[in-house]
């Protein structure tokens, strides 16, 4: 259980736009471990279908310079590269895009890509609420995580987040800003279990003016 090397990828890039990258890496079949990023989310393929969708860490983009990625609260992940180069996505905030890719062997706490399988929605605010919705894959689907990215465009402190299950009931989450250490990386993403449809509108408030806020479905 050991970093034994980064890659890391700097990028200009349009803000609030997604952008196809490939990066290569030292040498093929790397196992990645941890990925830390100034960019609100970045997208690595799993299938054909599928993508693993890693939020930046602690929910709140402005306190997440590069350095502060850098040197804080990691994302710890484990897939094995199958080549030599890795085809991902981003969206940063800014005109910048940072993301380093530590590789070497599973850290305790990690969790395999695949269950960051994933979909994102967005949504301006007015006055702090407005709605966003999810679009999952056909199918018979089980929402297993809920996160978000909040204070993009103004200081949003939480944001409570809420949207009716298949079965017919009200599910409310939060997302708070700056709640994460580097010691807890791992809980900004919600744990569920629920059944979802294809289409799920989710109700925002709670928010700050104008904010631009994301928010991740994950899903199996």
């Amino acid at each position: 259980m050991a970093i034994v090397g980064s890659v890391l990828d700097s990028q200009t890039v349009t803000a609030h736009t997604e952008k196809a990258l490939t990066l290569s890496f030292p040498e093929a079949g790397l196992t990645v471990v941890g990925v830390l990023m100034n960019a609100v989310y970045i997208k690595v393929p799993i299938d054909s279908t599928r993508v693993a969708v890693l939020p930046m860490t602690g929910g709140n983009v402005t306190s997440a310079t590069p350095g502060f990625q850098q040197a804080g609260a990691m994302r710890k992940v484990n897939w094995t590269l199958t080549g030599q180069t890795l085809n991902y996505t981003t969206l940063a905030a800014g005109t910048n895009s940072t993301v380093v890719f530590y590789y070497g062997t599973p850290l305790t706490g990690s969790l395999e890509y695949k269950q960051f399988s994933g979909v994102v929605a967005t949504a301006t605010l007015s006055s702090g609420a407005g709605s966003a919705t999810f679009t999952f894959p056909s199918g018979q689907l089980t929402m297993k995580g809920f996160a978000g990215t909040i204070g993009i465009a103004a200081a949003s402190q939480a944001l409570q987040a809420q949207w009716s299950t298949s079965s017919g009931k009200t599910f409310t989450a939060y997302v708070l800003a700056n709640s994460i250490t580097a010691f807890d990386a791992a809980s900004d993403i919600i744990s569920l279990n629920l059944p979802v449809a294809q289409s799920v509108t989710v109700t925002l408030s709670g928010g700050v003016g104008s904010d631009i806020v994301y928010i991740y479905g994950f899903y199996q």
